[in-house]
């Protein structure tokens, strides 16, 4: 079932206000049945947060994500009809009847993480799912995003990529190793400007971050051309445009119900939340709010649909779920839902007007707290950036070694 997509810059797809450009595949029908996640924070379901014993991220502030709410392989798997399983949940009674979410924090391309070290970065995460479940199942979606923390500034052992080409070797390998398992739809997702974030959008590391971001979505797309036409390749490469997305909801905030596209609701020093996350972009200086996933979720969806033209929405959805199907829907919600979790982000709105009792914590609160986990050491992800001292940037971005 081997579909050649030429890429984006075929034809126009409207999403409200948003035009972003995708090439249909020729797969005229598809059910997903499952849907499997690879990637970083941006992806994470709870994974970090369950394996680090509920420190990392510290929640609240965070949601047990790195945001204040679901992230957007929630939104997506929620419109897709599917509730994969987190796969630190995985076990013998919780299998993946409707698939997994390998995505960890911190996780790299390849093999590091700049959360924990022990944490499994992309290809730990592949090797884990081909462990558990091979050959893949050909009914299933599979989606990468990574890339993002090769490039980011980090004080952990990583040393950030100057190029592309390493992070897109390792993509291409993570992608390859899933069709040669029998995956046949695999969704690949590029970068946004890593130069926006309120972390780096005023540093003077702004401008080379953002050529980075270029030219990683650029080799990325080649790559992935070139290797959907590589001879015995029998998969769909799926591309997913984020960057582009972004970059409509930087320049028109308002046509996506948004206010800032700067800044970050969420501010350590002197701790604040602000009173609308809801109309932010940004939750903390890397990551985005759940408004904000939850339109990137909305995106992919609607790219899936329109990518396959005779397949309707109900077509996605999964078979009739079983009662042990049902038991596992923690977000069934999330289907209908216009709106994201509310009553979280109203906890964490009420939490900001006691901000004393919920700090950021500092590093010797890292070392303490996290000792009860054996870890030896612990570091702070900094602002390493040209102009100015460095400063902790959050502690949803810890590095630790396990001892």
């Amino acid at each position: 079932m081997r579909t050649v997509l030429t890429g984006i810059s075929g034809a126009a797809i409207a999403i409200g206000s948003l035009t972003l450009i995708s090439q249909p595949s020729t797969a005229a029908t598809l059910s997903f049945n499952q849907v499997y996640f690879f990637g970083d924070s941006l992806s994470d379901p709870g994974n970090a947060y369950r394996a680090s014993a509920g420190l990392v991220p510290p929640s609240p502030p965070y949601a047990q994500r790195f945001s204040n709410g679901p992230v957007w392989a929630e939104y997506l798997s929620g419109q897709l009809g599917l509730s994969p399983v987190p796969s630190t949940q995985l076990s013998a009674q919780n299998p993946p009847l409707q698939g997994a979410n390998f995505a960890f924090g911190g996780a790299t391309s390849g093999t590091a993480n700049t959360v924990v070290p022990l944490f499994p970065a992309l290809q730990q995460q592949i090797a884990q799912f081909l462990s558990l479940q091979a050959p893949a199942n050909p009914n299933a979606l599979f989606v990468l995003w990574a890339g993002a923390n090769d490039y980011l500034p980090t004080e952990s052992t990583f040393q950030p990529f100057t190029n592309p080409k390493p992070s897109v070797t390792n993509i291409t390998t993570a992608v390859s190793a899933l069709e040669a398992a029998g995956a046949q739809n695999i969704l690949v997702v590029n970068l946004p400007d890593l130069g926006t974030l309120p972390l780096t959008r005023i540093t003077t590391d702004a401008p080379r971050l953002n050529a980075l971001s270029k030219a990683h979505n650029n080799f990325l797309f080649r790559q992935m051309r070139r290797l959907e036409r590589s001879p015995g390749f029998d998969a769909n490469i799926i591309p997913l445009d984020v960057n582009a997305l972004f970059q409509q909801v930087i320049n028109q905030p308002s046509q996506f119900g948004l206010t800032n596209v700067t800044d970050s609701c969420f501010v350590q020093q002197p701790f604040s939340i602000c009173s609308n996350p809801n109309e932010y972009l940004f939750w903390d200086r890397i990551h985005p709010t759940t408004a904000a996933h939850q339109l990137i979720g909305n995106f992919a969806f609607d790219n899936l649909v329109a990518l396959f033209p005779p397949t309707t929405a109900a077509a996605f959805a999964a078979p009739e779920p079983t009662n042990a199907d049902l038991a596992t829907s923690t977000f069934a919600a999330l289907k209908s839902a216009s709106a994201p979790d509310s009553a979280t982000l109203t906890a964490l709105q009420s939490t900001s007007q006691a901000s004393a009792s919920v700090p950021e914590p500092t590093t010797a609160w890292g070392l303490l707290a996290l000792a009860g986990l054996g870890i030896s050491q612990v570091w702070r992800r900094r602002e390493v950036l040209a102009n100015g001292p460095a400063s902790v940037v959050e502690a949803a971005e810890t590095h630790t070694h396990l001892g």
